[in-house]
């Protein structure tokens, strides 16, 4: 069944109140009422979409994905492993730099293992997925659930030491790194 404009405007609008709440204060203290009020709705509204805010969160992730990758990655025709991992480092690096003041205080409230573990989980997934997709084009050097989750762990932890420890490396440096890295990764 097909969801409403208005449904979607409200989980939109909850979505945005967590997100707007999560730059003021750590999730750990973040209440469904507190997610209620800045979103200007009622408790029995919150849970009419959502089990809790560890679920309002996936759902947010999965927004994510879509926003980074989806759109860009259906017009990828990868031809190997490794220009699958490129473009996908190249979309995060992108994304993260148009959102740096974003991440950076959204880094210094979230320190909750459970939502790290979300986040990488929800990437790790779509990595993993969108390989084996691909796979048809390729033979896999290896494993897509071997390498997705080098990849994810490898990056997502690069690109947090470097928003944390304010190091300014251009996307030509983090591509030529990543390059690299899968040539070590994914050699013969």
């Amino acid at each position: 069944m097909k969801e409403s404009k208005q449904a979607k405007r409200t989980r939109r609008d909850i979505s945005e109140a967590m997100l707007k709440l999560m730059l003021e204060k750590d999730f750990d203290s973040i209440s469904v009422t507190d997610i209620c009020e800045s979103a200007m709705i009622t408790r029995a509204t919150f849970y009419k979409y959502f089990e809790d805010k560890y679920h309002l969160f996936s759902c947010i992730l999965e927004d994510l994905k879509e926003q980074i990758f989806e759109n860009e990655l259906k017009k990828v025709t990868s031809k190997s492993q490794k220009e699958i991992y490129l473009k996908l480092a190249e979309l995060c690096v992108d994304f993260v730099n148009k959102n740096q003041k974003n991440f950076v205080l959204f880094l210094k409230h979230c320190y909750n293992d459970r939502l790290i573990m979300m986040i990488l989980k929800s990437i790790n997934d779509y990595i993993e997925t969108f390989t084996k997709k691909e796979e048809q084009n390729f033979k896999l050097k290896v494993p897509a659930e071997v390498s997705s989750k080098f990849i994810t762990g490898g990056f997502a932890y690069f690109l947090v030491y470097a928003l944390e420890n304010n190091k300014n490396y251009t996307k030509q440096e983090l591509l030529a790194w990543t390059e690299e890295v899968l040539n070590q990764l994914l050699k013969n």
